[in-house]
């Protein structure tokens, strides 16, 4: 006897699960969201496109290794750092397409990405750099300051002091309250405090969280709170805030709303001043499948136009959290390969947009475009607005079972609800344990069109559904119902 059923995917917002049982996720999970952005009301929608911001790469021979916004009052900055073949090197530009990048200086080290940070000193701002030793950027110029430590490569600013660590000792160095140039000068009330944990693990990476300072460590967290002259205190191993995990991968460190999001060797966390707590879950079995050998290559950048963040790997793609939805989405991937840097700026109407450095080509690209062409997404369009490639995303919904698992079903029909912006480059296939379709037409083509529904066929038990758009329009995709008969267990 023969039985009605119906299986649905109830919207996207559930975003990325690898970890569960293919048949165990949620109505509203997938089991890949490649080049898929979760929007806040259900829909999965293509991410946006790339655009090189220059005619040329900025420089001829290296590649951008390290970015950074630098906001003034009267004025915004880009610094990029390029590197990787023989020079290290420091550029500036004001944001804008087409922008002109302005040779500052040579860096200390031609490999090693600087880490930035903003400083307001004793006379003016500037923007400090830690690689293979303190830098600073000042007035057009760069210059060392004389006597802080050598080989410093992480910093950050907190409550008017620079701080500073080698990423091979205990040793945080700090300095004076508004002279970062006294980091670890003593004489200038600068100076440094050994910070100890469990099995005296070196300092990894220092992150600015509300009024404290995080100071990782391989798998401890401690926290230094303190305002004045001679108030260093720190908080260590277990009175820190965690003795639990700490990062191997500094650059995957972002800080939003007094929230601190980083990798570690069991995936990702979010930090407080107060504790931590795993947000990751849901792709755990990807993030342990990656290489951790080069876990200290993640970049993260904080894409706040869209409550997400984003962390790069630089041979795999993008992977992305929204925060408003707890959600995951990935990987991107395209131009997203290959790229060692991203940041956070803003554009000419102070609106946020992310940057991104690709190691393939040496250009500068601004993520998530708006549209050259409008409804068009294309990955490394040209600064003149020609050119790019179609961004090809890929949806595969959570395993249909109807109820059962072990019942034999005869599938009736597919609706779907959808915008394709009129392109008829997506497809729509589905597997079973006993067989395999596809369906090219049955996505609407005219734009606007956002229903559709289409007789089906084949038999199995369950029905994996895979959605394709490899066209240059922007794709939004929000609901999928089907229909089939349930013929019992035929086992």
């Amino acid at each position: 006897m023969r039985a009605d059923v119906t299986d649905s995917q109830e919207g996207f917002t559930g975003g990325l699960n690898t970890t569960a049982e293919e048949a165990t996720l949620a109505p509203n999970e997938m089991r890949l969201a490649q080049n898929i952005r979760l929007a806040i009301e259900g829909s999965a929608l293509k991410r946006g496109s790339t655009r090189n911001v220059s005619a040329a790469r900025p420089d001829a021979t290296e590649v951008p290794i390290r970015g950074f916004s630098w906001r003034q009052p009267s004025a915004a900055l880009e610094l990029l750092a390029v590197g990787g073949v023989t020079t290290g090197k420091l550029y500036t530009g004001t944001y804008g397409i087409p922008m002109t990048w302005t040779y500052i200086g040579n860096l200390n080290n031609p490999v090693g990405p600087p880490q930035f940070a903003a400083f307001r000193d004793l006379s003016d701002e500037c923007v400090y750099l830690a690689q293979s030793g303190l830098m600073k950027y000042k007035a057009g110029a760069l210059t060392s300051p004389a006597g802080t430590p050598a080989n410093i490569c992480r910093i950050a600013v907190q409550n008017n002091r620079l701080f500073g660590i080698t990423g091979v000792d205990q040793t945080l160095w700090y300095s004076n309250l508004n002279d970062g140039d006294s980091l670890g000068i003593e004489a200038s009330q600068g100076g440094s405090q050994i910070i100890r944990t469990y099995g005296n693990q070196e300092l990894t990476a220092l992150a600015a969280v509300g009024d404290s300072l995080l100071i990782f460590h391989r798998s401890a967290i401690s926290r230094f709170t303190g305002y004045g002259a001679g108030d260093i205190s720190i908080a260590s191993g277990t009175r820190g805030v965690t003795s639990d995990v700490g990062t191997v991968a500094p650059d995957s460190i972002v800080v939003v709303e007094n929230v601190c999001y980083f990798l570690t060797d069991r995936g990702f966390y979010a930090a407080t001043e107060d504790g931590v707590h795993a947000i990751s879950e849901k792709i755990e079995r990807t993030i342990t499948e990656l290489d951790h050998g080069n876990y200290f290559q993640v970049q993260g950048v904080h894409n706040r136009r869209y409550r997400e963040v984003w962390w790069t790997f630089p041979q795999t793609g993008a992977y992305v959290y929204n925060y408003r939805l707890k959600s995951w989405s990935g990987p991107m991937v395209g131009a997203f390969e290959r790229s060692y840097t991203s940041w956070e700026t803003q554009d000419s109407a102070a609106n946020p947009i992310v940057l991104m450095g690709s190691y393939s080509d040496g250009f500068v690209k601004l993520v998530d475009s708006p549209a050259v062409v409008v409804n068009e997404v294309r990955d490394s369009i040209l600064s003149d607005g020609t050119g790019g490639n179609a961004v090809v995303s890929v949806i595969k919904c959570h395993r249909m079972t109807f109820g059962s698992r072990e019942s034999e079903k005869a599938f009736r029909f597919f609706y779907l609800q959808c915008d394709t912006g009129g392109s008829a480059a997506c497809t729509l296939s589905w597997d079973t344990n006993l067989s395999a379709y596809s369906l090219g037409s049955f996505l609407p083509v005219i734009a606007g069109t956002r229903e559709r529904s289409t007789q089906a066929w084949g038999r199995g038990y369950h029905v994996d559904i895979t959605i394709t758009d490899n066209g240059v329009t922007y794709g939004s995709f929000e609901r999928i119902v089907v229909a089939a008969f349930d013929y019992g267990n035929r086992y």
